[in-house]
């Protein structure tokens, strides 16, 4: 994407921005398979999470969903053995039992908002 634009822009991956996870097309595919189709996208913020596979759950702002996606995958999957799809399973499941509650309510997308700012400002004067 944009190869051969004179400015060389630059695309960061950042995981609080992604869609609100309110349903089941809102689990995101395997990160894996993301940074192999966008190869040109700096993924450094998600390789940095201690778990990269979980990215697009680490900022849930709902403290009892983000413990219990955590928990599932501790008991039930090996992420660096077996692809994400099992925990989208899981997780998937875990939304059809709370609905037509939400995992995120759209407040928890405007924290993420307002979080992912504060994370671009800080990263745009480090990298000055």
């Amino acid at each position: 994407m944009f190869k051969d634009h004179p400015s060389k822009p630059r695309f960061v991956a950042i995981p609080h921005l992604r869609e609100i996870m309110a349903g089941s097309a809102d689990v995101p595919s395997d990160i894996r398979l993301i940074k192999k189709e966008f190869p040109e996208v700096d993924f450094s913020l998600i390789e940095e999470l201690e778990m990269p596979e979980l990215w697009a759950f680490y900022n849930l702002k709902n403290e009892h969903y983000r413990r219990e996606i955590f928990s599932l995958v501790k008991e039930n999957h090996n992420l660096k053995e077996s692809s994400t799809q099992n925990l989208s399973k899981s997780v998937l499941n875990m939304l059809k039992e709370i609905h037509p509650q939400r995992i995120e309510t759209v407040e928890d997308l405007s924290l993420r908002a307002i979080e992912a700012q504060t994370l671009i400002k800080q990263r745009v004067t480090k990298d000055l």
